[in-house]
C-alpha cells in the first residue's frame, strides 16, 4: 500500500498520468497544485486535515478539489490521508513502549477508536492483533527490512528510468 501511494505521488509529480499537450495547460497547472497537496500532506498527515482547510490553504473551490483528488488519485481525499496515517502507524506499532493510543495520535488519528476502526477496516485485525503478530516473526525483522531497502531502491530506479525516457523523448521531438 505504501508502495502504491509512493508510486501515485511519482506519477503525480513527473506528470505521466496524462498525455503531454499544449491545449491541456490548466490541468498540468492543476497536477501541480495536486503535487503541492500531496507534499503537504506528506508532511502534515499527523495533524488535524480536512478538504476544507486543503482548500482554502491552496485556495481551491472545496467541490472542485474534492471531484479533482478523486478522479486523478481513485480515491477520496480522505481515505487518502486515512491511508497515509495507517502506513506512518505500521512501524511505530513495532515499539513496545508505545501505547495503542501513543501510536494512533502520532499517526494522526483524532482518537484509539478513529485509529482501531481504520486499521480493522484495512487489515482485517485490530492494531493490537498486529502488534503480537509482529513480535511472533521478530527474528525476521532483518529480512524485512532488507526487503523493503530493494523495494525503495527499485523504485529509485523506475523514477530515473522515467527521468531518462522523459529525456530521450524530448531529445527526439
Amino acid at each position: 500500500l505504501c508502495l502504491v501511494n509512493l508510486l501515485f505521488g511519482i506519477f503525480i509529480r513527473h506528470q505521466y498520468l496524462v498525455p503531454k499537450n499544449s491545449e491541456d495547460e490548466l490541468f498540468s497547472k492543476n497536477l501541480d497544485r495536486l503535487n503541492e497537496i500531496l507534499e503537504f500532506i506528506d508532511e502534515h498527515y499527523d495533524e488535524k486535515l480536512s478538504l476544507s482547510d486543503i482548500a482554502d490553504k491552496f485556495h481551491i473551490n472545496y467541490f472542485y478539489l474534492s471531484h479533482f483528488f478523486k478522479n486523478i488519485s481513485g480515491v477520496s481525499f480522505q481515505e487518502y490521508i486515512t491511508r497515509i496515517r495507517l502506513n506512518k502507524s505500521l512501524p511505530l506499532l513495532f515499539d513496545n513502549e508505545k501505547t495503542i493510543t501513543e501510536v494512533a495520535l502520532e499517526s494522526g488519528f483524532a482518537n484509539t477508536k478513529a485509529y482501531t476502526t481504520a486499521f480493522k477496516k484495512k487489515f482485517s485485525m485490530q492494531p493490537s492483533k498486529y502488534r503480537n503478530l509482529n513480535h511472533e516473526f521478530q527474528e525476521h525483522r532483518e529480512l524485512y527490512d532488507n526487503m523493503q531497502d530493494a523495494v525503495e531502491m527499485q523504485l529509485e530506479n523506475i523514477e530515473r528510468t522515467f527521468l531518462d525516457f522523459e529525456k530521450v523523448m524530448e531529445a527526439n521531438e
